[in-house]
């Protein structure tokens, strides 16, 4: 900054000051330098009018340092010649900015709020900062504390801010928090914190020039370990009358804690009982194994009668260290073959695993604890003691004060606040017992009851019968024996290569019969229909080469859910790249061949162009389309079509003609032309593309086009959607020429030609919900979804 001095004696003039952040350099021009001239200097600080400098009969190019940045001063010149009065003169300027000293720590500490633990910082402005402090950035930083031996490595976590008015800096420069002009003290909270983490803070503060450099707090957030965000539920086995097997699929993640124990809780109920009735896992009371049975079996007219609500009890059937692959419930052994747990369940409750009662339904569910860290418990406990907070608090009220009754000369204002009011009281609440997570609860088991009259008497007819058997195996032998040795066997009976299917072991139902029967399948949680769903077979036989290429992958949403090669859709191939002519999607013939579907996954986004050209390609005139773009916030299918304005897919345009919207489903129609270079272009009209329940541009007749109808669904096991449209197709033409419908084949024939490697159990009973209504209202509707 340069200042030029007015009105100079006639011995002086061009009085300049030229200052930066710490230094001042004085010059001026004298037009008499004899030895009666004398000049004095006087610098004075403008903020709180203390004399910081002086000199007296001083040279042009004096320089004076020590200046504080951001400063307004006052600089007195007196010229005395020797003869004439003295003359004052007088300028005025401010230093430049500097960057800032780091921002002054307050109090870290971890607050238990309604929605969780928050980590809540505070901090005041810098000691010296250098001119006026515009942002503040905090960082606060969770790193987790143990990692369990070949778990996965899990990313810091930055936990959101509480209020709009803080933010947590990543390495964002809008992440920041504005400064107040008037404030000294400043409070931030950033959660919910997640479990088993070390959170770190590091403030900054800026002014005009720069940032300063961080100020990082001496203590952390520190989070216990707790129970596993999520456990998977054991599968069940077939049972053998007093005793059934469980399975245990993956490992609880131990990213928030080591997990110690395991524990495996059954439920007793009978058979009548439905599981979707019981309470959540975790609310259930757990008790011996004697009062549960006691418990649970009470007659539920008793229940009713005193309008009482029902409670269920649970027992602790076994327990482990490590876990387990499978285990058998009943059998008397409480450790499934691994080393028992070494504490008792909520420390009361010991495992019991008695022969289990025939005649009732099983279910339960698994348990995993994590003990708390006790080098956390313990330093929570030092945190939380009187003392410690007093000798803490008397430490940072005496550096408090001290900085400012320094800062009080670098700014004018300050706010009448009291400084005890500013410390707050460090609340945290300490979790010592341990915690638990709960799995669901997994697939019932029934156990058949047995007579042992009846089982005595079918013995008798057994023996009787094996007896009555081997007799007639005998004189089979001898009388095959004497035609063989008369050469009259191949004469009577000759053999054949051809291969016989054997019976299947589920009949079909009359169309009158198929309301009772929906009631009875349904029963036991759908145990019939899906038992009847189990039995179809896999068809893994069938080869998937083109869709295990490397250069297809890509265009596969699922790795188990691939094209046959038998009966894939095949495009035209482009540049001689034989992966060019690859989708993900199968032709399924309908009933007795007449017409004829492609059953494809939904397009992702590396094929939506693909899709679109096999529309083109085969003619297709309907698009059913049984898939949400998005399930569960996953992503399902991707939006293949525009809305609005048409849209071009590798040389096809696509424009939307019309759309009509119903409560459950939509219809729109689409006009499609292929893009050429010479001008010419075909004219495809599309067909509406639906999601309803009327069926009626599927059910009529499709000669004309071979594969007009492509269903277009979600892929789960190669997709429920796309099996029920063809299917329902299957029984409305098998109904009009019989009067049984049999789910078990129509399912067989179309998991056949489409690959099903993780078949969906609720399919079974969804088709009885499909056929009820046609076996009601005739051929001309039925639920589609």
């Amino acid at each position: 900054m340069l200042f030029n001095g007015r009105n100079a004696p006639r011995m002086i003039q061009n009085v300049t000051v030229k200052a930066n952040a710490t230094h001042a350099e004085i010059r001026w021009d004298a037009q008499d330098d004899g030895p009666m001239l004398k000049i004095d200097f006087k610098l004075v600080r403008r903020t709180d009018g203390v004399e910081v400098w002086s000199d007296g009969n001083a040279e042009s190019g004096v320089v004076v340092g020590k200046l504080l940045p951001a400063t307004p001063y006052t600089l007195f010149i007196s010229v005395f010649d020797g003869q004439n009065e003295p003359f004052k003169i007088t300028e005025h300027f401010t230093t430049s900015e500097s960057a800032p000293e780091p921002p002054t720590l307050g109090e870290i500490r971890v607050l238990n709020l309604q929605g969780g633990l928050y980590c809540e910082v505070e901090w005041m402005p810098p000691k010296t900062p250098n001119g006026r402090i515009t942002k503040y950035y905090v960082t606060v930083r969770g790193q987790v504390r143990h990692i369990s031996p070949g778990g996965t490595i899990s990313n810091d976590d930055f936990p959101a801010e509480e209020k709009s008015q803080c933010s947590n800096y990543n390495n964002d420069d809008k992440s920041f928090t504005s400064a107040d002009a008037i404030a000294d003290f400043y409070s931030c909270r950033f959660g919910p914190l997640k479990p088993n983490r070390n959170y770190t803070a590091l403030v900054w503060a800026e002014n005009g020039v720069g940032r300063s450099e961080n100020a990082s707090y001496p203590e952390q957030c520190v989070t216990d370990y707790a129970q596993p965000d999520a456990v998977d539920a054991p599968a069940s086995l077939p049972q053998n009358g007093t005793t059934f097997g469980l399975t245990f699929a993956s490992e609880p993640d131990e990213m928030n804690g080591p997990v110690a124990c395991y524990y495996v809780a059954i439920v007793p109920l009978s058979p009548n009982v439905v599981i979707e009735s019981l309470p959540a896992p975790d609310s259930l009371i757990v008790d011996t194994f004697l009062k549960t049975m006691n418990n649970n079996m009470q007659n539920e007219q008793i229940k009713q009668d005193t309008r009482q609500k029902r409670r269920y009890f649970a027992y602790i059937a076994e327990s482990y260290m490590q876990y387990p692959k499978k285990t058998l419930i009943g059998d008397g052994n409480t450790t499934g073959g691994v080393e028992p747990c070494n504490v008792l369940y909520l420390s009361r409750h010991r495992p019991e695993d008695p022969a289990l009662k025939s005649g009732l339904k099983y279910t339960g569910f698994l348990i995993a604890r994590v003990d708390r860290d006790s080098t956390t418990r313990d330093e929570l406990f030092r945190q939380n003691d009187p003392f410690f907070i007093k000798r803490k608090r008397r430490r940072l009220y005496q550096s408090i004060e001290k900085q400012f009754l320094d800062r009080s000369r670098w700014f004018s204002y300050r706010e009448n606040w009291e400084l005890s009011s500013r410390l707050r009281s460090s609340r945290h609440l300490i979790m010592s017992g341990p915690a638990y997570g709960f799995s669901g609860y997994f697939k019932p088991v029934i156990l058949e009851a047995f007579d042992e009259r009846l089982i005595q008497s079918w013995m008798t007819v057994l023996f009787t019968v094996l007896s009555l058997i081997l007799f007639i195996m005998l004189v089979s032998s001898f009388v095959t024996y004497i035609l063989h040795r008369h050469g009259m066997i191949k004469q009577l009976c000759p053999i054949t290569k051809d291969r016989i299917l054997l019976k299947p072991h589920f009949h079909a139902t009359p169309v009158e019969d198929l309301p009772d029967e929906y009631t009875i399948r349904r029963r036991d949680s759908s145990y019939l229909c899906i038992s009847e769903f189990d039995a179809l077979p896999n068809y893994r036989t069938l080869e998937s080469c083109t869709s295990e290429r490397a250069e297809n992958a890509h265009k596969n949403r699922y790795n188990d859910i691939k094209a046959f090669d038998s009966t894939r859709v095949k495009l035209s191939i482009i540049g001689n790249d034989p992966s060019t002519d690859y989708i993900n999607a199968n032709f399924v013939k309908g009933y007795k061949g007449r017409k004829i579907f492609i059953a494809s996954q939904g397009p992702l986004d590396a094929s939506t162009d693909d899709f679109w050209r096999m529309i083109w390609e085969h003619k297709v005139r309907v698009i059913v389309m049984v898939a949400n773009l998005y399930e569960r916030n996953r992503c399902q299918c991707a939006k293949y079509w525009p809305d609005d304005g048409p849209k071009i897919y590798d040389k096809l345009e696509v424009r939307p003609v019309s759309s009509i919207y119903y409560s459950d489903y939509a219809i729109r129609n689409f006009e499609i032309r292929r893009l050429q270079s010479n001008g010419a272009s075909g004219c495809l009209s599309g067909t509406p593309a639906t999601i309803s329940y009327d069926t009626s541009n599927i059910n009529g007749d499709c000669s004309a086009h071979p594969s007009s109808v492509i269903v277009n669904v979600k892929n789960i096991a190669s997709v429920r959607g796309s099996t029920d449209s063809i299917l329902n197709d299957r029984f409305i033409n098998s109904k009009r020429n019989s009067r049984c419908s049999s789910s078990n084949t129509q399912l067989n024939d179309a998991y056949a030609e489409t690959e099903f490697s993780g078949k969906l159990q609720g399919n079974a009973s969804w088709i009885f919900i499909c056929i009820k209504p046609i076996s009601h209202g005739g051929y001309s509707s039925f639920l589609h979804y």
